[in-house]
């Protein structure tokens, strides 16, 4: 099936895809909202240095050096968000879990971010892991025999909006695709005819023209009697399928003076079909039958056509 099929099919279903498309986005706009109440973002600006008096007592180390030094153990810094051991020991001295996460910037200076559903939370947990990396800073400086130190800690809390935007987008976009799913679920379950290539299948041949539920089109009128005008009978049967093609047999009958038409309802007046000489079906989408259809195929005359109408 094309997208031009599926798109058919949303505009015969737009009732239905339009009340799920709004049930879906107020769901997705209150979940934006309660989750919008209790968000905060930390943002924790940290820079590592080495500390003075180690560069006195060192004299060979030059400014540059030390400075050099500190900017690579910041990477080592970083990397102790990554140890599990180090983020289960924040965890379980501030009481509270969290997704944190270390980026190193600029030369020395680490952005460490968390997102936690309460402010006092945030702030626990910003004060935790300071006390973590500088126990942290001291063992490893006892351990080899180096200075570094914790220059700078500026943690930064502040209630992060929910886009919601982006929640009304997700809500449109997925009951605009529940809906489709649900109007063709609908149909398959009940073997109804949701795509013109169905019928084309079934009858093996292609439809004569697509008409909308409004016959009085007159471009779509008049393609279709031009088709039928080309057949000499003198008598045409037209036949709807699970729908009263009374509307559409007088319209055709108005245009073509000079010709016998006779209507009925298939398959309740399968009986008529003997006589006919010539059959114009007319297949409704999201109405006829596909077993109908295929039961129809065999008492079908040779001459016949047929045409869908979409909406």
């Amino acid at each position: 099936m094309t997208f031009h099929s599926y798109l058919i099919l949303a505009k015969r279903k737009w009732k239905l895809i339009l009340a799920i498309i709004i049930v879906v986005t107020v769901l997705a706009y209150g979940f934006a909202l309660a989750k919008n109440k209790n968000l905060y973002k930390a943002t924790v600006f940290l820079s590592i240095g080495v500390n003075e008096s180690a560069m006195r007592e060192n004299p060979k180390s030059s400014v540059y050096e030390n400075v050099q030094a500190a900017d690579q153990f910041t990477e080592t810094v970083q990397g102790w968000f990554k140890n599990p051991d180090f983020l289960q020991r924040i965890e379980k001295k501030s009481g509270f879990g969290s997704n944190i996460s270390a980026r190193k910037q600029e030369k020395q200076n680490l952005l460490v971010t968390f997102n936690t559903p309460i402010r006092l939370q945030a702030e626990k947990i910003s004060e935790v892991i300071k006390n973590e990396l500088i126990a942290e800073l001291n063992t490893y400086n006892q351990r080899t025999s180096t200075a570094f130190q914790l220059a700078i800690y500026t943690p930064n809390i502040n209630e992060e909006p929910v886009n919601v935007f982006l929640f009304l987008l997700f809500g449109i976009l997925a009951g605009l695709a529940l809906g489709i799913a649900i109007s063709y679920g609908h149909e398959y379950l009940f073997q109804l005819a949701s795509f013109s290539e169905q019928i084309t299948d079934i009858l093996q041949k292609n439809y004569l023209e697509k008409l909308r539920a409004q016959t009085s089109q007159k471009e779509q009128l008049e393609l279709l009697l031009v088709g039928l005008k080309k057949h000499t009978s003198n008598t045409m049967m037209v036949a709807g399928v699970n729908i009263n093609p009374g509307h559409l047999a007088k319209e055709i009958a108005r245009h073509i003076p000079g010709k016998t038409f006779h209507q009925c309802i298939l398959p309740s007046d399968c009986e008529k079909l003997t006589d006919a000489k010539y059959l114009l079906l007319v297949c409704r989408l999201g109405k006829t039958s596909l077993d109908d259809l295929k039961k129809l195929r065999a008492f079908l005359p040779k001459e016949f056509d047929f045409v869908v109408i979409e909406s």
